[in-house]
């Protein structure tokens, strides 16, 4: 790709007309390259430094003056050198009739979409991170007769965040197989919606926009159980708090 943009081709580089026009012959290869690469939503800018072998114009056979332009730069070096800009923009697809409210509703909804498969990944980390917790009390706690009612209530607060992170993700996924294998839960939902939205035509369908209505009517009840889930943890808390139990166990 560089060796493109540094080259002496029409696309990016100077008209044939301009060069024969200016007296311009080979491009000096090593004292060329690209400066510049920068990309945008709609368009990429190239900017490239190229030098040129020239010579001076010559007298016209016909008389009346020179044949061509002269640069000083000609007569100095026999080479000039050019800072040259290259634009690629994207234009409008032609066979897609969308209004700028059209494009506008679809990054918003691309954007909610995005917030709500963060939300529910945030979540589901959250859990586990408790949960290897309790675990590890279980463990730790294991022989330890007074314990007993911590480990109860340890034990059916994993039970139940097991139950409702089976409700958020299929965890048994592990390869691209598997998705044929265990049904697709509400986050996968949600990132097939986001697919059939981010597409090159931005008119959202009714179908989609019930869709994801229905789909954050899910999220919503599933967070009712998500922050029953924290308060439960909170009342472990005070419950292994007041057991009195020692910080280390033998």
């Amino acid at each position: 790709m560089t060796d493109f943009f540094k080259g002496d081709n029409q696309i990016v580089s100077i008209n044939p007309n301009i060069k024969r026009r200016f007296n311009l012959s080979m491009l000096a290869s090593d004292r060329s390259f690209v400066q510049t690469i920068k990309t945008f939503p709609t368009n990429t800018e190239v900017k490239t430094v190229k030098t040129f072998n020239t010579t001076p114009a010559s007298p016209s056979p016909f008389g009346g003056g020179q044949t061509g332009a002269n640069f000083p730069a000609a007569s100095d070096a026999g080479a000039i050198t050019l800072e040259m800009n290259t634009s690629f923009i994207v234009l409008p697809n032609p066979f897609i009739k969308a209004t700028q409210e059209d494009w506008e509703l679809q990054q918003n909804m691309l954007a909610s979409i995005s917030s709500y498969i963060n939300e529910i990944h945030t979540s589901v980390n959250k859990l586990r991170k408790v949960k290897k917790q309790l675990e590890y009390y279980n463990e730790m706690l294991a022989n330890v007769p007074k314990a007993n009612l911590i480990k109860e209530a340890a034990s059916s607060i994993i039970s139940t965040m097991d139950a409702w992170e089976s409700a958020i993700v299929e965890s048994r996924t592990k390869n691209g197989q598997d998705v044929i294998n265990w049904p697709s839960k509400l986050n996968v939902e949600f990132f097939y919606l986001k697919g059939l939205v981010d597409i090159s035509d931005p008119v959202i369908t009714e179908g989609v926009k019930n869709k994801l209505k229905d789909l954050k009517a899910t999220w919503t009840s599933e967070k009712l159980k998500f922050d029953t889930i924290l308060e439960s943890v909170n009342n472990f808390n005070n419950q292994f708090k007041n057991a009195d139990l020692p910080a280390l166990q033998f």
